[in-house]
């Protein structure tokens, strides 16, 4: 069952009815009610995986409480060592053995297991550093691991965030707020989801299919429109995750901030995929740094190496996604040893200094753009290919003729793609940053304090209809579901 099937959709007010009716003025019946909820999600998809999980959940919990129970810091390690080991063991096994020549090929990775195991290890490792007690109600902790709107793309909460809103009911003021809000931040995803990157898609997923088949121009616009569509299709999906979080009384961190406006490559991975980015840095780069600090430079090159190629490879056994996170590694490690330098340059030239901060934008967002190249191409072969043949010959070529939007256009209508189905997606897509930039800027918040509840409404019954008129409803998996 998808978040936008209509069996979802249906399932969803009586879920939502019963969860508020029954366990929100007490609170008392949250946890198991949620639970109930999250696992018959995942049963849809499998009855067997889903057994998995909740076994999973009910070892890591135990294997918390063995962790705090023990008076000595090397039983505290061995316990820990447990949990990783079955963690990541059963990760390893389900998201790599399928690319090997073994018996294991035919496994497929139980929907979710990447974000539960993130939130378990983050659980066994800040109890063994102390940072939170260990848990004790196995049915409120296996909720957390197992909670259904997070279970495709995060957002990565951690359990110490997570257990206290869903034992503690908010007030009834701030749940209608939290549902109100919530149904604003679902409405955003599905129109991303929809008109952005849908749209894209039909556009991407022909010219990275046979990258040999088109000409350069063609190659270029799908480039650039990759890098839209999956931040649109990401952050939409994690968009309508948040929203459905709030609707059931959880409120969970952003996943995104505004990426492509980054300055430099350092700030675009701060950005993107936060709560990822702020594990990896918690759980991976701050120790692997701090154990390589005595080797200066290199000790922080190797820390930054081993964090990106996680990142990569996190997505899967493919040799796109090690050159995606080697290529990020190499961008991170070059920015970070150069900054301190770059800002003394600029310093001195205040003209130039003005001009940066609109360079570095571009620069940052073009550097990004031909990572996603690589990551999204079927193999190493055809990311050579393709970044060999963007250079804009063929853009060239139409400033001498017709211009570069005739040349575009005739280039879509070669596949069949004409301006009713690619375009449109680019104005709407600059409507979602206009508004991700007021949100951000605490603007948003100010000008709907001072629309009239009629209009506001208004707005959203327009986005709706605009969602409906325009969106692709093909229901299109999000790409991050998959990984």
């Amino acid at each position: 069952m998808a978040f936008l099937s209509v069996d979802f959709l249906l399932l969803l007010p009586f879920a939502l009815v019963l969860f508020h009716a029954v366990g929100g003025p007490r609170g008392g019946l949250r946890a198991p009610l949620l639970l109930a909820f999250s696992v018959a999600f995942h049963a849809t998809w499998s009855v067997h995986y889903t057994a998995l999980l909740l076994g999973t959940s009910v070892a890591t919990f135990g294997i918390g409480k063995r962790i705090g129970s023990e008076p000595q810091d090397a039983g505290k390690w061995r316990w820990l060592m447990v949990g990783l080991a079955l963690l990541l063991g059963q990760l390893a096994l389900f998201k790599y053995a399928p690319a090997l020549s073994t018996p294991l090929a035919s496994l497929v990775a139980p929907l979710g297991i990447s974000y539960t195991t993130f939130k378990l290890v983050s659980y066994l490792v800040d109890v063994y550093w102390e940072k939170t007690e260990p848990e004790t109600d196995v049915v409120a902790f296996t909720a957390y691991s197992l909670f259904f709107p997070q279970i495709l793309s995060g957002p990565i909460q951690r359990a110490r965030d997570f257990l206290p809103q869903l034992k503690q009911p908010a007030s009834p003021d701030v749940r209608a707020e939290r549902i109100v809000s919530g149904l604003r931040w679902i409405l955003f995803g599905v129109f991303q989801k929809f008109v952005v990157a849908d749209r894209l898609a039909m556009l991407v997923d022909r010219v990275f299919a046979a990258p040999q088949e088109y000409s350069n121009l063609g190659i270029l616009l799908a480039v650039y429109a990759f890098a839209i569509q999956l931040y649109s299709d990401f952050s939409g999906l994690t968009n309508v995750a948040i929203g459905l979080g709030l609707l059931f009384g959880i409120s969970s961190h952003a996943n995104f901030d505004a990426p492509f406006s980054s300055p430099n490559i350092q700030e675009f991975w701060r950005r993107w995929h936060m709560t990822l980015s702020s594990w990896l840095t918690d759980y991976v780069f701050t120790p692997l740094r701090m154990s390589l600090r005595n080797y200066g430079d290199w000790g922080l090159v190797l820390a930054v190496v081993a964090n990106m190629l996680a990142i990569g490879i996190w997505h899967g056994a493919s040799w796109t996604f090690v050159a995606f996170g080697l290529i990020n590694a190499m961008y991170v490690s070059v920015s970070a040893l150069t900054l301190k330098a770059r800002n003394r340059w600029f310093k001195t030239r205040p003209l130039l200094a003005r001009a940066r901060k609109l360079i570095d934008p571009v620069v940052t967002f073009h550097m990004v753009v031909a990572a996603f190249a690589v990551f999204r191409a079927g193999s190493l072969t055809d990311a050579g290919y393709i970044l060999t043949h963007v250079l804009p010959l063929d853009f060239l070529r139409a400033i001498d003729s017709a211009g570069f939007s005739a040349a575009a256009t005739e280039a879509l209508r070669g596949m069949g793609l004409g301006f009713d189905k690619i375009y449109l997606a680019i104005p709407a897509f600059l409507l979602c940053e206009t508004v991700v930039h007021l949100h951000r800027s605490g603007a948003l918040a100010r000008i709907a304090g001072r629309t009239p509840v009629a209009i506001r409404w208004a707005g959203y019954h327009g986005l709706i209809l605009a969602t409906l008129l325009f969106g692709v409803l093909e229901v299109r998996e999000f790409i991050y579901a998959k990984f």
